[in-house]
């Protein structure tokens, strides 16, 4: 396996707004919202509209809002382990919250994406 990029995108099909979402993020993980991010240890989580959202499309890099899971010092924090774990939990978290997600990062094959059934 070749170097690995610690950076996730998660698409998300909702009707709520990134304010809600973070609540939600920020509330869970008894972490405060900063500047529109949740900070959980070394790792930031953003969540923003997407601007690729097109009238009529409908698949998920067309959907209302995206997170950003990233570290904070990106040249310093290699723990993929704890990242991973991050990644999952917030996974479920969001899931458990009826809202449908799709990961993208070089090891999203760690995620149970279901294409064929998320539309």
């Amino acid at each position: 396996m070749g170097e690995i990029s610690l950076f996730c995108k998660f698409y998300l099909k909702t009707n709520l707004s990134c304010e809600w979402i973070l609540n939600i993020i920020s509330k869970h993980f008894k972490q405060p919202i900063k500047s529109g991010s949740v900070e959980i240890g070394d790792i930031a989580i953003d969540c923003f509209k997407n601007l690729t959202q097109a009238r009529g499309e409908t698949g998920f890099l067309y959907w209302r809002c995206c997170l950003e899971l990233i570290p904070v010092d990106e040249d310093h924090y290699d723990d993929f382990d704890e990242f991973l774990s991050l990644a999952k939990e917030l996974n479920n978290l969001l899931r458990a919250n009826n809202i449908r997600t799709v990961v993208s990062c070089d090891f999203e094959e760690e995620f149970d994406n279901q294409l064929d059934t998320i539309f």
